[in-house]
């Protein structure tokens, strides 16, 4: 069976990208490792594209972005990102924290499961119910029991610092902080087919 075409990165869109570890290997292995992540991430991806949701579970990661307007190219231009400067980074981001697990763990091969995937988000709708998923995954998967409990997701982040341009943001697609709490409280399951 062919692999799905892929979808092209185009500015002011938004899109959920996810990967699992390598036969599923994990791609945390202790503490400092989630921390780097999103530290190699925010060096690499930060003036592309700005980090709406993420959650670091041991063997795979959930993040949502949306990718800018403009940002400043390596000649100091003020362009448009396009496809391949965004792919590019996230090629960079990705080779740069595999190359690290490798070195401190001293393990061989790939860490990730083939290229990262990606699917656009067309419509508000699906858009809260990404960010749902996302803060929702380690609940899904067992990890924990709420998704405040989870230290390694942005749903802290949005409820302990909502007057943030992206929190507020993201707390208006819900209506209010009391809505955002209340959606990720309680509810059924989240059936992971509809969103990967």
């Amino acid at each position: 069976m062919p692999d799905k075409p892929k979808i092209e990165f185009e500015s002011g869109c938004y899109y959920h990208i996810y990967n699992h570890g390598n036969s599923s290997d994990n791609l945390f292995v202790e503490q400092a490792n989630y921390y780097f992540f999103l530290k190699r991430l925010n060096f690499y991806i930060s003036d592309v594209t700005d980090l709406y949701s993420w959650c670091l579970l041991p063997n795979h990661f959930h993040i949502l972005v949306r990718i800018k307007d403009n940002c400043i190219n390596s000649e100091g231009i003020n362009v448009i990102p396009d496809h391949k400067m965004v792919s590019e980074r996230f090629r960079h981001f990705f080779t740069s924290y595999s190359k690290a697990i490798n070195k401190k763990y001293n393990r061989r091969g790939t860490l990730f499961l083939r290229s990262f995937h990606r699917k656009k988000i067309n419509d508000e709708n699906y858009l809260r119910n990404i960010i749902r998923y996302i803060h929702m995954n380690p609940v899904s998967h067992g990890f924990t029991m709420t998704a405040d409990t989870w230290l390694h997701s942005s749903f802290n982040n949005v409820q302990n610092y909502p007057e943030g341009t992206l929190s507020k943001e993201i707390i208006g697609y819900f209506g209010d902080m009391k809505d955002f709490i209340e959606s990720h409280q309680g509810a059924s399951p989240i059936d992971e087919k509809e969103f990967i």
